[in-house]
């Protein structure tokens, strides 16, 4: 299991870094434990964002639609299998986060709807899926 919110809390050599995944393990943006990706992004400090990002070959200063680079490198990656949070799929951010470790209430409160779930972007994935022999 190798997380990407994990990766860059210093150690280069981390296995949650992409380029360390192995096929033998599967790649989570993050997991239920963990806040979206953008609100993931919005809390980081302004330097580690600038590494993260250009990790993942982000161009420019407008971070706010960083995460598709993220989600591309993940894609790209030589992990076996890929999952992403659906809320990472749409781009949300942290009022849609699952859970809180160690808050007793609050937590497994978001709901999708059937709109929001015809708001992915299905081509796009579809043909990140064929970019990266994932299908």
């Amino acid at each position: 299991m190798r997380v990407f919110q994990f990766a860059f809390m210093g150690d280069p050599s981390s296995p949650h870094r992409p380029h360390n995944y192995v096929n033998n393990c599967v790649a989570y943006t993050g997991t239920h434990d963990n806040n979206t990706l953008l609100g993931y992004l919005w809390e980081l400090s302004d330097h580690d964002r600038r590494e993260m990002l250009e990790y993942c070959g982000h161009k420019g200063d407008d971070w706010t639609n960083g995460c598709n680079d993220i989600i591309r490198t993940m894609f790209a990656s030589h992990a076996g299998l890929v999952v992403m949070p659906i809320q990472d799929l749409l781009g949300y951010g942290s009022d849609t986060r699952l859970n809180i470790p160690g808050k007793a209430e609050g937590n497994w409160q978001y709901r999708i709807t059937k709109e929001q779930l015809d708001g992915i972007d299905k081509n796009r994935f579809r043909r990140l899926n064929e970019l990266y022999s994932r299908v």
